[in-house]
């Protein structure tokens, strides 16, 4: 292409200009047909049942549809367990166990140390909801 440089220059930047405008066309129609995904937003619980076994007592009672929020304390390496709900966590006397799970079964549930072979409470969840 001979000629005046300023045609040249304004061909090369028509060019760009066409090539630019052809890219933002083709990432604009996938955009449009792309599906967009938004995670469900998770509901906050209507309330918290927070206990220390075993010095809160021997029972913790809650409603179903809350959460209860236990902690649990030994002075030696144990594992607490309530098996109705499938629930373990290790405890030790410098980490106490923390059990935090749906109220959503009702019912009496032991809460007891395995290596001890004690229970040290229970979870009552009593039907209902909140």
């Amino acid at each position: 292409m001979k000629g005046n440089p300023r045609v040249r220059r304004l061909a090369v930047s028509a060019t760009i200009l066409v090539v630019l405008l052809v890219l933002l066309a083709a990432s604009s129609g996938r955009e449009r047909g792309a599906e967009v995904v938004v995670p469900p937003v998770p509901q906050a619980p209507a309330s918290v049942v927070t206990a220390r076994l075993p010095e809160d007592g021997p029972t913790v009672r809650a409603r179903e549809g809350t959460v209860v929020r236990l902690v649990v304390e030994h002075d030696t390496i144990d594992e607490v367990r309530i098996d109705d709900l499938g629930l373990r966590a290790p405890v030790d006397r410098d980490l106490p166990a923390v059990l935090e799970f749906p109220a959503d079964v009702a019912g009496r549930h032991e809460v007891v140390l395995r290596d001890a072979g004690r229970r040290v409470g229970t979870v009552v969840v009593q039907a209902g909801g909140v």
